[in-house]
């Protein structure tokens, strides 16, 4: 290991036990030794716009404020914490509305994947489902196969490479595709987030929508 490697190293080793001993409330930290951090290092704080209500259309709770676990979306994680989050105190940005996202990439003593998914029926004339990001990388040290796969009945519709060609830290971009061809269907909308080392990106996804 070269010495900025070692470096790097260790001030993230040290910024994942400063978030073990303060992460709390819905923040969750199950398991033992078990904390939630960037991977690639501590994002800075970043002051946020002020928070918009976003309708869900057909997708229910599109903004994730039923909060963790709440019961909509079934969640899924290699790892013991909890995905679905109030980013602002380890990104310092907020949600893209509300108060949650849900959080692809990071690091909970190893590296995370971890998807959500829900069934939708859409019906005649609905013709986009849309969703929001925020990816955040910010080394160019990774090579490794991180990503995020948003799918439609197991359909793959996008992938993004959660690296620091992607980086958008601190800006919200919004992504949009044509279902047009599932209408009158009940479909498994599903993202999955894929971390493989301590060095790669993260992404949030916040207020997903059909029109």
């Amino acid at each position: 290991m070269t010495a900025k490697r070692l470096s790097v190293f260790v001030t993230i080793l040290a910024l994942s036990l400063i978030f073990a001993s303060t992460l709390s409330g819905s923040v969750a930290t199950a398991g033992a030794g078990a904390s939630l951090s960037l991977n690639g290092g501590n994002a800075p704080r970043v002051a946020g716009a002020a928070a918009t209500a976003i309708p869900d259309g057909l997708i229910n709770d599109g903004g994730f404020e039923s909060g963790p676990q709440g019961g909509v979306w079934t969640e899924a994680s290699s790892t013991s914490c909890e995905w679905v989050l109030d980013p602002t105190s380890i990104f310092g940005i907020p949600a893209h509305s509300g108060t949650y996202a849900w959080w692809a990439g990071g690091y909970c003593g190893v590296a995370n994947s971890d998807g959500i998914s829900q069934s939708v029926t859409i019906p005649a004339g609905s013709t986009t489902l849309s969703f929001w990001t925020m990816f955040y990388r910010v080394d160019a040290d990774d090579s490794g196969p991180d990503y995020l796969v948003f799918s439609l009945n197991g359909a793959i519709l996008g992938t993004w490479k959660l690296d620091m060609a992607h980086n958008t830290y601190p800006n919200w971009t919004q992504q949009s595709f044509d279902v047009s061809a599932w209408a009158g269907q009940t479909v498994t909308v599903q993202f999955k987030g894929r971390s493989r080392g301590f060095y790669t990106g993260n992404v949030l996804v916040d207020d997903i929508t059909t029109e």
